[in-house]
């Protein structure tokens, strides 16, 4: 009956319904559906020309089978809520824009902030800056002492002082008020050389290494060049501290004179008492009549030397 016909089948020249050989269609066992699927499902072929359900395989990348709900944000916008992490990804409830214009400093003595923030008040309009996500306009200021595209702060140029000692160059001594401090054209320096007097004593103000006479007490202050300026005591004398000096009450002995019970001390010598060597011999009682006695030199008790003339 058939062309295909071989040994095993079509003997009595009928079609075998299993046997595509004898013009059969072919039998078949479909397969069955798969169950207890961690991923879901998907319609696959049931191996007989129909269809059976088949268990999904998570493709990593693929977020609606491991983050299902969730969504991927990338670089534009900030993810929010709950995050789940898939292909080396991370996926988010919900995505939020970034917001890129918010009050900051932006360097070079610039500000973006708020109209009428505590920055207005402190710094110079410029221009508008950006819009934020919500409409608010935020604007450009210069800083007190900088200059921005052609405008400058309301201090420009000047400077912060110590102890806001100043003036302007204009000869003013009033300052420019910007952020909180005090600004100049020029600083004044507040380390003089006035003396102090202080606890029963003095001490001079001197720059120097040393003052003849004097003996260092202790720093007074620094210019503004950098220069020690130091209070120096008298020797003899006590200092503004209340100290006496390394030759308290003594004298100076200068023109020859020997100092007695000597003391050294800002390159001078000092003593008790100061006395010279007298060449004369002869006093007042020496003297015979007619004569006149010349006074030269005494001595420690007082009694005069001299000539008898």
């Amino acid at each position: 009956v058939h062309g295909t016909c071989h040994g095993d089948c079509c003997s009595d020249g009928s079609i075998e319904a299993c046997d595509a050989r004898c013009g059969g269609s072919g039998c078949c066992s479909p397969k069955k559906d798969e169950t207890g699927c961690t991923h879901g499902t998907y319609s696959c072929s049931d191996g007989c020309g129909g269809y059976r359900d088949c268990c999904k395989i998570c493709d990593p990348e693929d977020r609606n089978c491991n983050c299902p709900g969730k969504v991927y944000c990338g670089d534009t916008k900030t993810g929010s809520g709950a995050s789940c992490t898939s292909g080396g990804k991370t996926f988010y409830e919900t995505c939020l824009v970034k917001e890129t214009c918010v009050p900051r400093f932006i360097g070079g003595g610039t500000y973006i902030a708020a109209p009428n923030s505590y920055e207005d008040r402190n710094y110079t309009y410029i221009r508008p800056y950006c819009t934020t996500q919500t409409g608010q306009t935020l604007n450009l200021y210069v800083g007190c002492q900088s200059q921005v595209e052609g405008v400058q702060g309301k201090c420009y140029g000047k400077q912060v002082c110590p102890n806001n000692v100043g003036h302007q160059n204009n000869g003013s001594i009033e300052p420019c008020q910007c952020a909180g401090n005090y600004w100049f054209d020029k600083c004044d320096d507040t380390c003089n050389l006035n003396d102090l007097t202080a606890n029963g004593g003095t001490c001079g103000a001197n720059a120097g290494n040393s003052i003849s006479g004097h003996y260092y007490v202790k720093d007074k202050c620094t210019t503004l060049s950098g220069q020690v300026v130091k209070y120096w005591g008298m020797c003899e004398r006590r200092d503004c501290l209340g100290n006496k000096g390394p030759c308290y009450g003594k004298t100076r002995c200068s023109g020859g004179a020997i100092a007695v019970d000597p003391c050294t001390c800002g390159g001078y010598t000092y003593g008790s008492s100061c006395v010279v060597k007298c060449p004369y011999e002869q006093t007042a009682a020496d003297c015979s009549s007619g004569q006149t006695f010349t006074q030269r030199c005494k001595d420690n008790a007082g009694t005069w030397y001299g000539e008898c003339k």
